[in-house]
């Protein structure tokens, strides 16, 4: 059952005040909403917010309309825990977000990680479909057209004529996601040490993402970076396993699905020293202040360097126990646990059958 709450948030929009609905949810002991949500609902029902982020209240400079959204999360959000709803955070760091805006949700509070999808596992693919790959799903929006002699070098049926060695970064592409510190780093490590080196990015366009393209425009006429989008899972996966790295920059997350997607694929991950990133990603990634391009090329060239392989199979093998925590089998019971626990503390009649809502 699916309640939108963009359109709640709409309403208070045109008409100056809060003006929330009230939703007959009585058919239903719980209802989980994947954002803050603005309406009421029903005395017998359990409102569950499945808490991902609290970026537009800590971060509102990263995101674009950030007046709407800082004002109409923190209100939603407000009414939520004013109503003693439960919030399920994806990360403890999220959890630690939100307790410090809302110190009374403490308690009302737990964390269940986010569950990766049974797509990514490690195959014995061959790298000779990433040209395929790169040529299908290439964004040409966004790309000029290549010179014709470029792409019979890039795009032969064959596959490429070399090995593609590539850093790979799974994003949408906005400032948060630090797009420009990887670029940067990526042009030193081309100029000084591996001249062949490319940069696949797959990822929407996403807020402000103007500035980010027109840097990254001059490398896409010269077919050193791609830009993909409407990448399968089972393309993605071969994408991950054959990266020399992947490389998650950004400067702030709820949780970073890409590398442990990429663990889960047999890939090598490079992460920005953040706090969701240490908890998630564990001792499984090569870690890097963001803010420092000095530290995001030295840590990438950890990995890629040939004589530094060891530090790679290491990384790859931790990268496949740490990635287990996320798997079906783990975090599914612990839902089916919170949400037995939430609906036997509900006045529920004998012979009835409970029922969930997820929005």
């Amino acid at each position: 059952m699916d309640f939108g709450s963009h359109a709640f948030h709409g309403m208070r929009c045109k008409l100056g005040y809060g003006l929330y609905p009230r939703l007959d949810t009585s058919d239903f002991d719980v209802m989980i909403a994947e954002t803050p949500y603005p309406a009421t609902v029903a005395k017998n029902t359990k409102l569950v917010v499945h808490y991902h982020d609290a970026i537009p209240l800590l971060m509102p400079h990263t995101i674009a309309d950030r007046r709407f959204h800082q004002a109409f999360h923190y209100r939603a959000l407000r009414k939520n825990v004013e109503s003693g709803a439960w919030f399920v955070c994806v990360s403890d760091a999220t959890r630690r977000d939100l307790v410090s805006v809302f110190p009374q949700a403490e308690s009302r509070s737990l964390t269940i990680h986010n569950m990766v999808s049974r797509d990514y596992f490690v195959e014995d693919s061959s790298a000779d479909g990433l040209t395929e790959i790169i040529k299908t799903r290439i964004n040409d929006r966004i790309r000029p057209s290549l010179d014709p002699s470029l792409k019979r070098r890039l795009f032969t049926e064959s596959g490429a004529a070399e090995p593609l060695e590539y850093l790979l970064v799974v994003s949408t592409i906005e400032p948060r996601k630090n797009h420009l510190s990887l670029l940067t780093a990526w042009e030193r490590l081309r100029l000084h040490r591996f001249p062949k080196l490319k940069l696949v990015i797959v990822g929407a366009l996403g807020w402000h993402h103007t500035s980010i393209i027109h840097k990254i425009r001059p490398w896409l006429e010269r077919a050193e970076v791609y830009l993909l989008e409407d990448v399968l899972a089972s393309e993605l996966r071969v994408l991950y396993r054959h990266a020399r790295a992947t490389v998650c920059p950004s400067f702030g997350e709820g949780f970073d699905f890409s590398g442990i997607e990429a663990m889960k694929s047999g890939g090598v991950v490079v992460a920005s020293d953040i706090a969701v990133h240490r908890e998630i990603y564990a001792n499984a990634a090569e870690f890097f202040n963001p803010y420092s391009i000095d530290a995001l090329t030295q840590a990438i060239q950890i990995v890629v360097d040939p004589a530094q392989s060891a530090r790679r199979e290491e990384l790859v093998a931790m990268g496949a126990i740490v990635a287990e925590r996320y798997v079906h089998e783990t975090i599914v019971p612990k839902w089916q646990s919170f949400l037995q626990l939430r609906t036997s503390l509900e006045a529920t009649p004998a012979g009835s059958e409970r029922s969930v809502a997820w929005t």
